[in-house]
């Protein structure tokens, strides 16, 4: 039985890694859940089967012809600094246009064309860094590949693999990729909307918070609306939940 576990876990694998990986393109999305909205979602870590609130984090996104801007806004209660995130995509296909970042600890800011420039900030060591970089490929910025997966056509076993880029000041390149590892259906009791139907994407990364993890992302099958996300480091798990 083990080797038949192993089996399926190995050309699972193969099948991951042998998927197109999406680009910005005008038909890489479902165009109509890509609309403007406005949301917060309580933060939450689980720790002995209790759950501890620890922050918050509210997500702004303005749609219109030619540009999608979307905003994030992290506050923690142990930090009276927010971790404010922005970044701007081209409508039609969600090509990159700009992205910046910044904490307590560091500034980001990314122009994207033909060239990445922009700058790294080291707070702590006040080292500002220039940012040129080449990428030969097609790529969604970092900021906001959590919600464009909510924008695909998602369907049960569903595997993709999403080209993104992060800047990371001790890489060469920034270039990366997301895996979908799987899509399932589930359902989800909300405050005060009963009941949601929702599809359950399980995502990993190499980002910071999700690096040799995994992420559950619940997506309202009929509205793509986030209403839960679920992040497990190990034996580290958080919550996050939408507030209605």
């Amino acid at each position: 039985m083990r080797c038949i576990f192993l089996l399926a876990c190995f050309f699972q694998l193969v099948d991951l890694f042998s998927q197109k990986t999406l680009v910005p393109g005008p038909h890489v999305i479902q165009k109509k859940w890509l609309k403007s909205q406005d949301y917060a979602m309580k933060w939450y870590v689980v720790r002995d089967s209790a759950r501890f609130e620890i922050g918050e984090v509210h997500t702004q996104i303005a749609v219109d012809e030619r540009q999608v801007c979307m905003v994030t806004n992290v506050l923690l209660h142990s930090n009276r600094t927010p971790w404010i995130d922005s970044s701007l995509a081209q409508t039609l296909t969600l090509a990159p246009i700009f992205h910046r970042s910044s904490n307590a600890q560091r500034d980001i800011e990314l122009h994207y064309g033909k060239e990445i420039t922009g700058y790294y900030l080291d707070k702590s060591q006040k080292k500002k860094t220039l940012v040129q970089d080449t990428v030969n490929t097609g790529f969604f910025d970092s900021n906001l590949y959590p919600v464009l997966i909510g924008w695909l056509r998602l369907r049960k076993n569903d595997q993709k693999k999403i080209a993104i880029y992060d800047y990371n000041p001790s890489a060469t390149s920034g270039l990366t990729e997301v895996w979908i590892q799987s899509v399932k259906k589930g359902v989800v009791q909300t405050q005060k909307s009963g009941k949601r139907k929702v599809w359950v994407v399980q995502v990993s990364d190499s980002l910071g918070t999700q690096a040799n993890g995994s992420s559950f992302y619940f997506f309202d099958k009929k509205t793509r609306q986030l209403w839960r996300q679920e992040i497990q480091l190990g034996d580290r798990i958080m919550h996050m939940e939408r507030v209605e």
